[in-house]
């Protein structure tokens, strides 16, 4: 069949508009399906450090702000295989007011998640995201708030003992340049030297009294012989003369 060539500009079509962007989509991400693999990832990888330090708002803003773009990216669906399957559902559309409570909820820190369940229903759903936000917002500070307002737990040693200050009933014990917590203000006011006033504490001391009186020497202790030594003796003497 034989046409007439006309010399004008080629006319457009708003389906031809949308076919340039999805093939150019296409090129750009080298494949379809980046739709989605970007809702895989948003339930599956987005999550918050367990210290509470990331913004609960920053994270709801960052969901929100993907979901704008998702239109942009190519799905299965556009491939000219898939097009009229109605088994294959379009992933490039925005999240839904659900999927963003979900996808935040998952990202909660493990703390704050189950303070969540604990205050929810068995397999309760929201589909208000902003007003789920601020929840978990609230949620996110009440579990910062008591750790920070949490006393902390006593340090023990390896014996189980307190190794805290306030736990020694010696008022006058203060560590020394060399860390020895041993210390006798009774023998260092006295002029004993450092290494015989941090041997022990005060109430231990055996030179001074607490008025800083020296104490009375104690008695010494009474040597005692070895009488079994000298009996034997007298035996073998007493054995041997009578013979």
């Amino acid at each position: 069949m034989k046409t007439d060539k006309v010399d004008a500009m080629v006319g457009t079509t708003m389906d031809g508009v949308l076919r340039c962007i999805n093939l150019h989509k296409f090129e750009l991400s080298n494949g379809y399906g980046r739709a989605e693999a970007q809702r895989k990832f948003m339930f599956s990888h987005i999550g918050m450090p367990a210290d509470l330090s990331m913004d609960v708002q920053a994270v709801a803003d960052l969901i929100e702000a993907i979901s704008g773009y998702m239109e942009d990216l190519p799905s299965l669906k556009d491939h000219p295989d898939h097009e009229d399957n109605d088994e294959v559902e379009r992933a490039n559309v925005p999240f839904t007011q659900l999927e963003k409570c979900e996808i935040l909820k998952a990202a909660l820190p493990i703390e704050v998640l189950k303070l969540l369940e604990s205050r929810t229903k068995r397999d309760e759903l929201f589909f208000d995201f902003k007003d789920f936000t601020e929840k978990c917002i609230g949620l996110n500070d009440e579990v910062r708030n008591s750790k920070t307002n949490a006393t902390p737990p006593k340090k023990t040693n390896k014996n189980g003992k307190n190794n805290s200050p306030q736990s020694n009933s010696n008022k006058n014990q203060e560590p020394t340049s060399n860390g020895n917590t041993r210390h006798c203000s009774r023998c260092k006011s006295n002029g004993k030297g450092d290494r015989t006033y941090t041997s022990h504490n005060d109430k231990d001391c055996k030179i001074f009294n607490a008025d800083g009186s020296a104490k009375a020497p104690g008695k010494p202790k009474k040597k005692v012989n070895n009488h079994n030594k000298e009996s034997m003796r007298d035996l073998i003497r007493k054995e041997l003369a009578s013979h």
